[in-house]
C-alpha cells in the first residue's frame, strides 16, 4: 500500500520551482529585461511605422462620419468614405471611418426621400382640398 504525502508537503525534487520539468535547474531572471524586439514595454502602445498621413487620413474619416451622422451626413459621409479609401491606400486600416461614412450617408439620403415624399404629399393634397 502506498502512502501519499499530506496536503502542502513539497513533492519530486526539493529544489524543484512549479511549472518547470523535472531536472532542470531554477534560473533566477535579473530584475529588468528589455523588451523584445518588436514588442512594446508592459502597459504601452506598440509603435507604428504607418504612414503619418494614411493615419491622419484614417482618423479624419472616422470623425467625418460620425460628425455626418448628426449634420450634414449626405455630404460628410462620401467625404468619409473617400478619406477611409486614402488611409487604406496608405496602409492603413480605416474600416471604422469607412462604415460610419456609409451609415451616415445611407440615413440621410433616405432622410432626404422621406422629406421630399412627405413635402409631394402635403402638395397633392393641399392641391386636392383647394
Amino acid at each position: 500500500m502506498s502512502s501519499y504525502p499530506p496536503p502542502g508537503a513539497p513533492q519530486g525534487e526539493p529544489h524543484q520551482q512549479p511549472y518547470q520539468q523535472p531536472g532542470q535547474p531554477y534560473q533566477q531572471q535579473g530584475a529588468y529585461q528589455a523588451p523584445q524586439p518588436g514588442y512594446a514595454p508592459y502597459g504601452q502602445a506598440a509603435p507604428s511605422y504607418a504612414n503619418p498621413e494614411a493615419q491622419q487620413a484614417s482618423q479624419t474619416s472616422l470623425v467625418l462620419g460620425i460628425i455626418g451622422l448628426f449634420v450634414l451626413g449626405i455630404i460628410l459621409g462620401p467625404l468619409a468614405i473617400m478619406k477611409a479609401n486614402e488611409a487604406q491606400r496608405g496602409g492603413v486600416d480605416a474600416t471604422a471611418g469607412k462604415i460610419v461614412g456609409w451609415i451616415a450617408t445611407i440615413l440621410h439620403a433616405l432622410g432626404v426621400i422621406i422629406l421630399v415624399f412627405v413635402f409631394l404629399s402635403m402638395a397633392s393634397f393641399f392641391a386636392a382640398v383647394s
